[in-house]
């Protein structure tokens, strides 16, 4: 099998994956999205991404654009059914801890409700993820891709 020019990473060069060619498409298809890119140059970029063998190559893809963190991209459809599952196991487990809550209370006695102390925090994150949801936002600390710049992200 003979090497094409170009096949060979040069020195100090990292040979890119398929998982990094895709998020570059993806950050082009926001570009576009945001009206920086025409349809034919995201065409033609997303071509060159998925040509490109090195780093090197694969930042050119954005030579002219403004940096995006991963984080700031829309999620993928795989991501938000990922959500989606997340939060309804989430709340199956919300339903049954808040029975057993109840059930404690009422075998109690007690005057006070005091469940709605747990149950109530916990509820507003529920609500608070459900929101994000709806808004299309899915939970950042479920990105993996965290290329250092330093400071917190928000």
């Amino acid at each position: 099998m003979g090497t094409l020019p170009g096949a060979i990473a040069a020195a100090g060069e990292t040979l890119v994956s398929d998982a990094e060619r895709e998020l570059m498409a993806r950050t082009l298809r926001h570009h576009t999205a945001e009206g920086r890119l025409t349809l034919d140059e995201l065409s033609d970029r997303v071509g060159e991404a998925y040509a490109a063998r090195v780093g090197s190559e694969l930042e050119l893809v954005l030579r002219d654009l403004p940096v995006t963190p991963p984080e700031a991209l829309p999620p993928t459809e795989v991501e938000l059914a990922k959500a989606r599952r997340d939060l309804r196991g989430a709340l199956r487990t919300y339903a049954i801890v808040g029975l057993a809550l109840l059930g404690i209370w009422a075998a109690s006695g007690a005057d006070f409700f005091w469940p709605i102390w747990p149950l109530g925090g916990w509820g507003f994150s529920l609500y608070r993820q459900y929101q994000g949801l709806r808004e299309g936002v899915v939970g950042q600390h479920h990105h993996h891709h965290h290329h250092g710049r330093g400071g917190p992200s928000r």
